[in-house]
C-alpha cells in the first residue's frame, strides 16, 4: 500500500489519478453538504471544491444523489469499522464491547463532524434513497445490542422494538448537537448514552459501575 494515499503501490497511474479525483469529490460533497445543506449543494459547487471539471464529476457520478450516497456509504463504513475494531479489542464481556464501540463511534463523530452531519442530519433531507440508507445504518447496531437480552432476567419481557428505539433516540440526540455545532456537548454525551443502552439489560446500578458511566462532565 502507498502510505500517503492508502492505494496499492501497483495501481496504474491513471487509475490512481481517478481514485484521487473520486475521493476529492467525496470529500467536497461532505464538506459542502455539512455547510450548505443538501439542497444548497450543487454539482457545480462540488466540482469546484474538488478541483475537477464538470465532465470529470460525471465520469464518476451520474448526479448529485449518487455522489451523496457514495459519500454517505463511505463515512458509515469507516465509522462502523472503527467501532467494530474497538469493540473486538475490548474483550469478551458484552458491556465492555458496547462501551468500547460507542466510545469509538462518538470519538469519530467529534473528530469529523462534517461527515457526521452529512450522515445524521442532511441525509434526512436528501431524498428517499438517503433516508433508506440512514435507517439501515441505524439498524446496524441492533444485533449486538440484542445480545444483552441474554444477560437480563427480564430479557423476554423487554419490548421487541427496544433496540431500534434506543438507537433512534441516541441518533436524534446526536443530531441536535451536530445541527447546532455543539461538539462540547457531544463529548459529554458518552456517560448518558452508555447508561441508556446498558440499564435495560443490566439494571441501572450495574450500568453505573461501568468506567465511562462514572465520568462526570
Amino acid at each position: 500500500m502507498n502510505p500517503s494515499s492508502g492505494l496499492p503501490l501497483s495501481m496504474p497511474a491513471g487509475d490512481e489519478a481517478r481514485s484521487h479525483q473520486r475521493q476529492r469529490i467525496l470529500d467536497a460533497i461532505a464538506e459542502l453538504v455539512a455547510k450548505r445543506g443538501y439542497a444548497g449543494t450543487t454539482i457545480e459547487r462540488i466540482a469546484k471544491a474538488a478541483g475537477v471539471g464538470m465532465s470529470t464529476f460525471h465520469k464518476h457520478f451520474h448526479d448529485k444523489e449518487e455522489c451523496f450516497l457514495a459519500a454517505f456509504d463511505e463515512a458509515i463504513d469507516e465509522a462502523d469499522r472503527r467501532a467494530t475494531e474497538a469493540s473486538d479489542a475490548s474483550g469478551e464481556e458484552w458491556a465492555d464491547r458496547i462501551e468500547a464501540g460507542l466510545t469509538a463511534l462518538l470519538e469519530e463523530i467529534v473528530a469529523d463532524p462534517m461527515r457526521a452531519r452529512m450522515c445524521l442530519v442532511e441525509s434526512l433531507a436528501a431524498g428517499p434513497k438517503a433516508v433508506d440508507r440512514y435507517e439501515l445504518a441505524i439498524r446496524r447496531a441492533v444485533p449486538i445490542l440484542r445480545e444483552g437480552r441474554q444477560l437480563s432476567s427480564a430479557g423476554r419481557k423487554l419490548p421487541e422494538a427496544l433496540e431500534e428505539t434506543m438507537i433512534g433516540g441516541i441518533a436524534w440526540t446526536v443530531q441536535q448537537r451536530l445541527a447546532t455545532g455543539d461538539l462540547a456537548g457531544l463529548k459529554q454525551l458518552m456517560p448518558q448514552v452508555l447508561l441508556i443502552v446498558l440499564a435495560p439489560y443490566l439494571g441501572g446500578a450495574t450500568a453505573e459501575r461501568t468506567p465511562q458511566a462514572r465520568i462526570r462532565s
